[in-house]
């Protein structure tokens, strides 16, 4: 049923949302998927003067923000989140025009060579933290997970008692399981004696504060991460420093995610199948893992092209 009034109340709104993202859910769209998408669409339904007929210069006022905002990549993750909640909301009846047709096409965001961390920085990145202090310890033991699993800040920071699996040395991540060593797997079984020591009462997750208490969210992760990498490889950045500045951008370092860039191309260079690095990195779709990785897709079509199917008798 549409919802009623030109300026729909803030209940009416979320309601539609969430039953937006049972759809994506249905869809069998990522968890991380689903997260952005509806990040992306409320900050939409926010902008806009009506969420069923946005009007022209709505969007159009929102699209420039947008564009002096974010960058080309970004723009187009919220361009596309927008226009499936517009087609959506048009396919099953909610309104009776389709806003998508107010979107303008996606750009062609300029290609980049893979960002990573060298075997050098991520060596003097993991030697950082005092690992004699409790927090020393655990700030290590993150990190070296965060690189050693390639698992995503937010992943980690939901992770439980219950997802290590010590005697298969397994990491149970979102419904996927990722192999580790025999020295991360020590490394988590003392960190595990030391977490008693801040007295987590009945909490369960894996990793907590100094007072036992749970982390609030991915970014205490990445301000931890940061933190020990501006200490220990702070000058190799400074030209990225100096680019967010001058698009008056706060510098975030985006060292959480350069461990996963550094762990999947470690992987990729000794070798490691494309199709086992997607099951470790949790993509839907290949064709992200080989965009994720600098490699390219024509390659893998080359390759694939040597294939000779078998001609029956």
């Amino acid at each position: 049923m549409p919802l009623p009034a030109y300026k729909r109340s803030y209940s009416q709104v979320e309601a539609l949302l969430l039953t937006y993202q049972q759809y994506l859910h249905d869809s069998h769209k990522s968890l991380g998927t689903q997260r952005v998408q509806l990040s992306a669409l409320r900050r939409w339904v926010f902008f806009v003067d009506d969420v069923l007929s946005p009007s022209k210069p709505s969007v159009n006022s929102w699209i420039r923000d947008r564009r002096q905002r974010l960058r080309p990549t970004t723009f187009n993750i919220e361009i596309s989140a927008a226009r499936g909640f517009c087609r959506w909301l048009f396919r099953y009846g909610y309104t009776a025009e389709d806003a998508a047709a107010l979107l303008p096409r996606l750009q062609r965001p300029p290609k980049r060579l893979p960002r990573y961390l060298s075997d050098d920085q991520v060596g003097a990145i993991l030697a950082a933290p005092a690992i004699a202090t409790l927090v020393g310890f655990r700030d290590h033991v993150m990190m070296r997970l965060l690189y050693e699993t390639g698992i995503r800040p937010g992943e980690l920071v939901r992770l439980t008692v219950g997802d290590i699996l010590p005697q298969d040395r397994l990491l149970h991540v979102d419904g996927r399981f990722v192999p580790f060593s025999h020295e991360m797997n020590c490394l988590l079984t003392e960190w595990l004696r030391l977490r008693h020591a801040t007295r987590p009462g009945k909490a369960a997750v894996l990793f907590v504060t100094d007072n036992g208490k749970a982390f609030r969210n991915a970014r205490s992760v990445w301000e931890i991460v940061n933190r020990y990498a501006r200490a220990a490889i702070g000058l190799a950045r400074g030209c990225e420093r100096i680019g967010f500045t001058a698009r008056n951008k706060p510098w975030s370092g985006h060292y959480p995610h350069m461990f996963r860039a550094s762990f999947a191309t470690a992987l990729i260079n000794s070798g490691c199948d494309l199709r086992a690095v997607q099951t470790m990195l949790g993509h839907a779709d290949i064709g992200t893992t080989a965009r994720y990785l600098g490699v390219d897709l024509e390659l893998l079509k080359r390759e694939h092209a040597k294939l000779r199917c078998p001609v029956p008798p």
